[in-house]
């Protein structure tokens, strides 16, 4: 199937459907600009969410109604919901202190 064929077939399917798509650590308008025709505005109230590091990337991807600016969490709060995570709230008997 080429990429043309799958964008039609996706675009068929979401066709007057409402749907939420997350589109992770896209780094250049260019893969956006290959796939935003797969996804119909039917006026369905369906959302497309991005996430990047590059805020000016962001802001350039036109219809952007919001970009928010996240921190970081500290590498304490991030490890420690990492292992609540991953091990089911079991972050005390693992160390990430090697």
């Amino acid at each position: 199937m080429t990429d043309l064929q799958l964008i039609d077939a996706l675009r068929n399917y979401l066709w007057r459907r409402r749907y939420v798509i997350v589109l992770d650590d896209i780094w250049n308008v260019n893969a956006w600009e290959t796939i935003k025709y797969a996804f119909p505005d039917c006026n369905c109230g369906s959302r497309i969410i991005f996430t990047t590091r590059l805020s000016n990337l962001a802001e350039s991807i036109e219809n952007t109604s919001h970009v928010y600016e996240l921190q970081a969490l500290p590498e304490n709060e991030a490890w420690t919901l990492f292992c609540m995570k991953a091990f089911r709230g079991e972050h005390k008997a693992v160390s990430n202190n090697n």
